[in-house]
């Protein structure tokens, strides 16, 4: 019988898919930005349906060609634990916001899964491929809502109505952060890419200096730092990270210098004088204890996914998450619901990111999307990384990519092992 890596490259060859993937995640993700809706059930709503059909398209060929699908055990327990902390959080809810969150959050679990699926048929540079994608899409977004900066106004500085396709200036930074940690990674995963990444690295970084996303370059500098550890490539990483992050800021002095003033509340480097001013200088540690009393309420399973907006808990009345992921979780999911998401997490990456750690890790794509995906964690104790729909949607696709490093041998090393004489 014709395995179905092969009747998959007798239609389309491999490197193809790697294109056609690196595309979709294009797609996906500035379809996912253009499609803003101020009111935020129609957002979550609204790509909800976006994202099914697109899942659905992606499986069917497993029904025409008959591809072998997907080993669906890797980590289960995990991703099951996630899944049932989910539904059963939303079925104790109160509100019915959370039916809505619950939907967006399968929509993007259900897209990751379809991914990782397709990875099993694409070579070993599908990863570099998605991360340039992410890296591209950032760069267009971040050129957009530069273009409009001019439209802000100096006197209203929390006025964000001039912001196109978030409903927060801070909200690119969390797509800016990965293109930041992507551009540096590409150098490392393919030579050819070592330039362009360079350059992408260094436009994200300056959109995270001129508009003020300090927790994006904790997340960044998170990164690097775990990167480093993992891949043991210090020489190389650390200089490319530092002259990266020299050019960043200088680009973005040049633009406040030659364009417009930064139009939130002064640039990162104008602001960040002490871990104690990115907790409270927006009123993040009264918001936390607010929530956390909210979350005493349902201490156990919580009370359902985006309670922290439908229940007005909070001051100030404008934010619509607690800025904290363990925070949110607490009052979503409850002890219980928290501590079985942590626990899964660390079957999912904490059992290979510590022996990373102690050992050095030699899947140069692994380390990079490990050090991605805890980058993003830390990112999360300070914003709604894990709240929003596009961050969202760029973990999914990451903890997809995650699992492709180590799916089994390539399509090409398969047919030459088919070739072989037999009894060798």
């Amino acid at each position: 019988m014709i395995n179905s890596e092969s009747r998959l490259a007798g239609f389309v060859p491999a490197i193809v898919v790697d294109v056609a993937l690196a595309a979709l995640s294009f797609f996906v993700l500035y379809n996912g930005v253009t499609s803003f809706e101020r009111s935020i059930s129609l957002y979550d709503a609204t790509l909800t349906s976006q994202i099914l059909p697109v899942v659905l398209l992606m499986f069917l060929p497993y029904v025409f060609i008959g591809l072998r699908p997907l080993d669906f055990w890797a980590d289960q327990g995990a991703w099951l634990a996630i899944v049932l902390v989910m539904v059963v959080s939303t079925a104790l809810a109160d509100q019915s916001a959370a039916t809505d969150k619950l939907r967006l959050m399968i929509a993007c679990l259900a897209f990751g899964l379809a991914l990782r699926t397709w990875l099993e048929h694409a070579t070993d540079h599908a990863v570099a491929a998605i991360l340039l994608a992410i890296c591209l899409f950032h760069a267009l977004v971040l050129i957009l809502v530069i273009q409009k900066a001019p439209s802000a106004n100096p006197l209203l500085p929390y006025d964000q109505s001039w912001v196109p396709y978030h409903s927060h200036i801070r909200h690119v930074a969390y797509h800016g952060m990965v293109a930041g940690c992507a551009g540096i990674a590409l150098g490392f995963l393919h030579p050819v890419l070592r330039l362009p990444g360079f350059l992408l690295a260094t436009l994200a970084l300056a959109g995270t200096f001129f508009f003020g996303a300090r927790g994006a370059l904790l997340g960044w500098l998170v990164f690097v730092a775990v990167f480093a550890l993992t891949s043991r490539k210090y020489r190389t990483l650390l200089p490319a990270a530092g002259l990266t992050v020299a050019l960043g800021m200088g680009l973005a002095m040049a633009l406040e210098a030659f364009f417009i003033q930064s139009p939130f509340t002064g640039t990162l480097h104008g602001r960040v004088e002490s871990v104690s001013k990115l907790v409270n200088s927006t009123g993040r540690s009264g918001i936390w204890l607010d929530a956390l009393q909210v979350a005493l309420k349902h201490p156990w399973f919580g009370d359902g996914m985006d309670v922290y907006r439908s229940s007005g808990c909070c001051m100030p009345e404008s934010t619509v998450h607690p800025h904290n992921t363990l925070v949110q979780w607490l009052m979503e999911f409850g002890v219980i619901g928290t501590f079985a998401v942590l626990w899964a997490l660390w079957r999912i990456i904490g059992k290979r990111l510590v022996p990373a750690l102690r050992h050095g890790n030699t899947n140069v794509g692994q380390s990079v999307l490990l050090s991605l995906i805890v980058g993003l964690l830390v990112f999360g104790l300070v914003d709604g990384v894990f709240y929003h729909a596009v961050p969202l949607l760029v973990f999914s696709i990451l903890c997809a990519l995650l699992y492709g490093t180590e799916r089994e041998p390539s399509v090409k090393m398969s047919n030459n092992e088919a070739h072989l004489p037999a009894g060798k």
